[in-house]
């Protein structure tokens, strides 16, 4: 903040720990806002019937 490098608000980004603990739960809420929620399962896919060609016929 002396030289004007970094303004006063951005000492808010910095976060300060005394143990493992505690500086593990800082990183789980600051990087759980960056994963991607599970995509739900895509179902496969059946196979194209053909309205020209009923089936069983050659």
């Amino acid at each position: 903040m002396k030289y004007g490098t970094i303004g006063a608000d951005d000492l808010k980004l910095f976060h300060f720990a005394d143990d493992p603990d505690t500086a593990f739960e800082l990183l789980k809420t600051g990087l759980a806002q960056y994963i991607q929620p599970e995509s739900p399962e895509v179902p496969a896919i059946s196979r194209s019937r053909n309205p020209q060609k009923p089936s069983g016929t050659a």
